[in-house]
């Protein structure tokens, strides 16, 4: 059903967004898979962004129609809705025009506008490559931010000390290398010259299967703000060996964390299908681990006894040709796997598996 479509994706970001709130994360379960009964009801595409921006909250996917809570009446939007945080309303002020699913949101430090990254081209007939900041009372472009044109798209985005770091399929921003991380100036758009760690490599390229092109899925902030993890479709990072996640650290100019490494998602997995199989990653609100998502498995295959679904990491440095090590002790009860979850077993691949701290 749609209103439950919406909820699974919300109780999943309680768990994934590095904006989730810190009594989330001390929860003993997993929220329900219908934890609000006041949300909007979508009824076509998918929700894959969710954020609140003040007493709203921002909803972004492939949808193009969305009613409010116990209304008959259907509203157009295109990719992207707002409702009220308390009753579900959708917001009739809010409707932007976009040309390109929604992938992104992030809320602007002014608490009325939010920022906005898919694979869009042009927001209400005006050129957006792929980032784009929008007022949230009417929906229109915020004057003065004018992200640089790009020749892929954005997946994911933290905004963070004045920087809005994007994750997503590309290589150059506004005729600049970048490989796949970047960032850009919140305030204006304009591309962070700190920040031009290249990603390379294809995770497939040793076998005969899908080789999509090297990119991030996903990326998360430390709520320090000082390390940045990032998982996708890449080997190296800046010329380092980092199968499918590195760690940067953050300051004026980024590199590439030397000293954490891990050869645990070097193997391959459903090569048919996946160019890479980490989902999403997440840092824990005291910022002493992470957590990495992976997609489904076989239960008792190699894969899944050496990789397992959801894995958290430590933060902490390694010497010489040591390997960084996941966090132990950490195991799921039966009853924390959420309702209605479509995640689905499949063969080779990490376990899809639902753990708490």
């Amino acid at each position: 059903m749609p209103r439950r479509l919406l909820a699974v994706v919300a109780a999943i970001s309680c768990v994934l967004s590095p904006a989730a709130p810190a009594d989330a994360a001390k929860s003993k379960h997993v929220v329900k898979a219908v934890p609000a009964s006041s949300t909007p009801d979508v009824h076509d595409g998918r929700v894959y962004a969710i954020t609140r921006v003040g007493g709203k909250v921002v909803i972004g996917g492939t949808f193009t129609q969305i009613s409010s809570p116990s209304s008959s009446q259907t509203l157009s939007r295109s990719f992207v809705a707002a409702f009220d945080a308390s009753t579900g309303v959708v917001s009739a002020s809010f409707a932007p025009n976009f040309d390109g699913p929604v992938l992104a949101l992030q809320p602007a430090a002014d608490g009325h506008s939010v920022y906005v990254a898919g694979k869009f081209t042009s927001v209400n007939g005006h050129p957006a490559s792929h980032v784009a900041r929008l007022q949230l009372g009417t929906g229109k472009l915020t004057a003065g931010f004018h992200a640089p044109a790009s020749d892929g798209y954005v997946n994911a985005m933290v905004h963070r000390k004045g920087r809005l770091y994007i994750g997503g399929v590309f290589s150059t921003l506004a005729g600049k290398m970048r490989g796949g991380v970047a960032a850009l100036q919140a305030a204006t758009g304009a591309v962070d010259p700190g920040v031009g760690v290249q990603l390379t490599g294809d995770h497939n390229a040793s076998n005969v299967g899908v080789h999509g092109r090297t990119g991030v899925k996903a990326l998360a902030v430390s709520p320090g703000g000082k390390r940045m993890v990032v998982v996708g479709n890449f080997t190296h990072a800046n010329g380092f060996a980092r199968n499918q996640i590195a760690m940067l650290s953050l300051g004026p100019k980024v590199t590439v964390t030397r000293n954490w490494a891990t050869r645990r998602y070097s193997p391959a997995c459903l090569i048919k299908r996946y160019d890479s199989y980490l989902r999403g990653v997440a840092f824990a609100p005291n910022g002493k681990y992470f957590v990495v998502v992976t997609a489904g498995a076989q239960a008792g295959s190699q894969a899944a006894t050496d990789l397992g679904g959801l894995r958290r990491w430590r933060l902490a440095a390694v010497r010489g040709r040591q390997l960084a090590r996941r966090v132990r002790g950490w195991a799921p009860a039966v009853d924390e796997q959420p309702q209605g979850s479509q995640l689905r077993r499949s063969r080779r691949c990490p376990t899809p598996q639902y753990r708490g701290p």
